[in-house]
Order: structure tokens, then C-alpha cells, then sequence
């Protein structure tokens, strides 16, 4: 009622409660707090109470389980004699074939995950291999041939004549001839020749250079039948030459370096009239306002 009155106060004034503040209800908090009264279970003294030993150990054998009576073995006679050797039917093989009762499956619950059921371990049956049709059918094409041969002629019987043992002939001996050596063509052989000829060629034409760069040939006198020359007014011209030519450069590089100099001052000077007209104060006109 009070908790009523004072929300309806501040409903009136105008104003809504503080926040109370509620804390988590996590589960973590609770494990460790199971964890710490186990913890402290454990940690209170530990009594030892002992136990009584049972009376049965000393009047018998305990632990060792019964003797498991097998089954007699019943000896049977083997199928051999049978006319096609199939095993009979016993009473034992006609009760384990009993019907095989086909059942649905139960519907699936999806609320839980589905687990498939796992495979019973089945041993296969194994049955002989039936050949009746086949070997009646070979009975009745054996005793209808044996029909047809008895409807013709039985051949009659006649002994070959003795042979005649006063001269033996015996078959020729027949003589091999004997083997004949060659020597092996591997193709080793035959790389290892190739190569030593072009060995060898190549020695041949090395030793053929050699000879030819031993041998001395001299030049034939030339300066002998030539005018004689003189090598100073050859000189100064090309001194004359390469002064010109120092002379232009230097004139080329003291150009480059006068347009250099003026290109550098104009721009020195753009940039001082860009600051002076960056200077100059400029007052802002006075905006129109509307009457109040």
C-alpha cells in the first residue's frame, strides 16, 4: 500500500521512481557456489568407519563362475552318397526358418535429435550350390547320344600287324650346328666411338691453329714509298677545334644559367605581390537585416 501511495505521490508531482537495480540470476554464480560448499564438505575431517567381512568367503569359493555344460555333439553321416549331394533338410534348419514379421517404423519425435539405429552384427547362411537341372539335362543329351550310336553300325575289330624285326630303323641323329661367337653391339660402344672421333677432329684442328699462329709472316716496308708528314700542324687544328667546342658549351651553360636566375626572380616577385594583396585588410560590407 505504502509502495502504491508513493508511486501515486510521484505520478502527481510528476516525477517516476529511481531504478532499483537487480542483479543477474546467472548460472555461473551458482556453480561456484556449489563448488565452494563442496569444497568445504570436503574439507571438513573425514571418519573412517570400517566394514565387516562377509562369513561367505570362508565356507566357499567366491568369484569363480559356474562350469558351463556344452552340448553332446550328434555325429551324422555325410551327404556323399546322395545322387546330387545337396544337404537334407533337417528338423533343426526347418524350426530356425520361422516367417520374418515385417514392422513399421514408429514415427519420429522432432523435439529430439534423431539417432539412427546401429546394425546388428548378422552372420550370412551358407547353402551348397544346387546343379540338379543342369546335370539332368546332361544325363538325357548323354543317353540320347548313346541311342543314336547304338541305331548305326558297331565298328569290328581289326589287330594291327606285327612289325618286322629283322632290320630296326632308327630315326636320323639330328646334329646342331655349333654356336658362333660375336661380340656385343651395345650402343655405349658406339657413342664412345663417336665421340672419340669428334675428339679427335677437334684436336686435329686445334694443332692446325697452333701451327698456323707459330708461323711468322712479315708486313711488307710501306713508310718507304709514303710522304714524309709532320704531325704538329695535325695537332693544332684539333686543338682550334676543341676550344670552339669548349667555348660553345660554356656560352650554352651560362645561358641556361641567366634563364634560370630570371625565371627565379619573377617568381620572387609574383609571390611578394601575393602577399602584400594577401595583407591589405578589407573590410566586410554590413548586411541588410529586416525591421524587428
Amino acid at each position: 500500500m505504502a509502495g502504491c501511495i508513493s508511486s501515486g505521490w510521484y505520478l502527481s508531482r510528476g516525477r517516476l521512481p529511481p531504478t532499483q537495480p537487480t542483479g543477474f540470476d546467472l548460472e555461473i554464480e551458482k556453480r561456484i557456489q556449489e563448488r565452494e560448499s563442496k569444497k568445504k564438505s570436503e574439507d571438513e575431517q573425514f571418519e573412517f568407519h570400517s566394514r565387516p567381512c562377509p562369513t561367505k568367503i570362508l565356507e566357499d569359493v567366491v568369484g569363480v563362475p559356474e562350469k558351463k555344460v556344452l552340448p553332446v555333439t550328434v555325429p551324422k553321416s555325410p551327404a556323399f552318397a546322395l545322387k546330387n549331394r545337396i544337404r537334407m533338410p533337417t528338423k533343426e534348419d526347418e524350426e530356425e526358418d520361422e516367417p520374418v514379421v515385417i514392422r513399421a517404423h514408429p514415427v519420429p519425435y522432432f523435439g529430439v535429435p534423431f539417432k539412427p539405429p546401429i546394425p546388428e552384427a548378422r552372420t550370412m547362411e551358407i547353402c551348397p550350390f544346387s546343379f540338379d537341372s543342369r546335370d539332368k539335362e546332361h544325363q538325357l543329351q548323354k543317353e540320347k547320344k548313346i541311342k543314336e550310336l547304338r541305331k548305326g553300325e558297331i565298328p569290328k575289330f581289326k589287330a594291327l600287324p606285327l612289325p618286322h624285326f629283322d632290320t630296326i630303323d632308327l630315326p636320323e641323329k639330328k646334329v646342331k650346328n655349333v654356336t658362333q661367337i660375336e661380340p656385343f653391339c651395345l650402343g655405349t660402344d658406339k657413342r664412345g666411338a663417336l665421340k672419340a672421333q669428334i675428339w679427335k677432329h677437334q684436336l686435329e684442328e686445334e694443332l692446325k691453329q697452333q701451327k698456323e699462329a707459330a708461323c711468322f709472316k712479315a708486313c711488307p716496308n710501306t713508310i718507304i714509298s709514303q710522304e714524309p708528314f709532320l704531325a704538329t700542324e695535325k695537332r693544332a687544328k684539333e686543338h682550334q677545334e676543341l676550344e670552339k667546342r669548349m667555348a660553345e658549351v660554356e656560352a650554352q651553360k651560362a645561358q641556361q644559367l641567366e634563364e634560370a636566375r630570371q625565371l627565379e626572380e619573377k617568381k620572387e616577385k609574383e609571390e611578394l605581390a601575393r602577399l602584400q594583396k594577401e595583407l591589405v585588410h578589407k573590410a566586410n560590407p554590413i548586411h541588410k537585416y529586416q525591421g524587428l
